[in-house]
């Protein structure tokens, strides 16, 4: 198998023998256009859910990353810090 065959389905799979030397027409259209408009939606759903990312992570803002030394001497467990103090902070 190829780089993009763990992406097909199994109508995929099982249109492939069926129409590689018979022209893809008659009864087996409706299921080829079945296959691609499944297919064109699920492409389409991938591309909103990174656009939605790049929006997400690309609006300004100053981004706090904890190292493991922050999360295992503060006081506080990880989701009661407080760490709006450090959006002044500004060190390179």
């Amino acid at each position: 198998m190829g780089g993009g065959d763990q992406h097909a389905t199994r109508r995929y799979w099982m249109i492939q023998p069926l129409t590689r030397d018979q022209p893809v027409e008659g009864t087996m259209q409706p299921v080829i256009n079945t296959e691609f408009a499944e297919r064109a939606d699920t492409l389409q759903a991938a591309i909103d859910a990174l656009r939605h990312q790049i929006t997400r992570w690309s609006r300004p803002g100053l981004f706090a990353v904890a190292d493991t030394s922050v999360l295992i001497e503060h006081p506080d467990k990880r989701g009661d810090m407080d760490l709006r103090p450090l959006r002044h902070s500004r060190r390179g």
